[in-house]
């Protein structure tokens, strides 16, 4: 840098790199930044017996969709995710129990059965999506599972 004298047209230029060179800086001394990961978390895939036990958390609860006796657990969060999206893992808060009707309707995209889905999904559910899918849970659930307009 010696024997350049800078000039005012390049003031804006200097600034801006002094100003990329600072943030870069604190870039690199702050300790608490979270770097992310550039590999989406393998879904977790959970044993027979682990699968006997959702199954009994779920013995009192209804069909979702039809409110009638369910027979099936459906991943909320697909096992393979789709797209950009990770894989649901085969927890209780990322299953909801269905008869097998509207299991299959659901599978089948039938826009009442998966907004009926959709309404009856509690608190724990939407943690889940929000855990898995971060600021994207919202427009997946628009996609997933539309609300139907009345």
């Amino acid at each position: 840098m010696t024997g350049y004298a800078y000039t005012e047209h390049d003031l804006p230029e200097r600034e801006h790199a002094i100003s990329a060179e600072l943030e870069q800086r604190e870039w690199e001394e702050d300790e608490t930044r979270v770097l992310p990961d550039p590999k989406p978390t393998k879904r977790y895939r959970a044993s027979q017996k682990e699968w006997a036990h959702m199954r009994r958390v779920f013995s009192n609860s209804r069909c979702l969709v039809c409110a009638g006796e369910w027979s099936e657990l459906h991943h909320i969060l697909p096992r393979d995710g789709g797209g950009p999206y990770p894989g649901g893992d085969d927890v209780v808060v990322n299953l909801a129990p269905l008869c097998a009707p509207c299991h299959r309707k659901v599978e089948a995209r039938d826009p009442e059965a998966r907004a009926t889905l959709r309404a009856n999904l509690n608190d724990a559910h939407k943690w889940y999506l929000t855990y898995r899918l971060g600021h994207a849970a919202p427009a997946w659930l628009d996609r997933h599972l539309p609300e139907i307009a009345a």
